[in-house]
């Protein structure tokens, strides 16, 4: 009698270990599933981080340009500022040149109908 219920109690602890044994497989293929869920969600938050670096250094490269271009159309307009200022006197000196070149044809016309010094004195008035 005492062999059957220790054998009755070993089948007993058996079948307990069987069951515990289930459920620590199950449980540990739920931590797999879920250590598995995580490794995803962290390969795509890596994947999206290397995604947002690029965005910023594509950012930074843009506003890099950015500024590049607003120095040079600043240096441009400086330029054409420049420019017309020097335009500008070069029209002055051409005109001082017409007004000039005028005042010389009437001294040629007056030295060419004088008939004697005499005509020529106050030709400078």
């Amino acid at each position: 009698m005492a062999d059957d219920r220790l054998v009755q109690r070993l089948e007993e602890g058996l079948r307990d270990a069987h069951a515990t044994n289930a459920e620590l497989r199950e449980q540990l293929g739920d931590i797999e599933a879920r250590e598995r869920a995580a490794t995803a969600k962290l390969n795509e938050a890596t994947i999206l981080n290397r995604q947002l670096e690029k965005s910023h250094a594509k950012q930074k490269a843009a506003e890099e340009n950015a500024a590049a271009a607003q120095r040079k159309q600043r240096e441009a307009e400086r330029d054409a500022r420049e420019l017309c200022a020097a335009n500008e006197e070069l029209h002055r000196q051409l005109k001082k040149a017409y007004d000039h070149a005028a005042e010389l044809e009437d001294l040629n016309e007056r030295v060419k109908r004088a008939q004697g010094v005499a005509d020529l004195i106050g030709v400078r008035s």
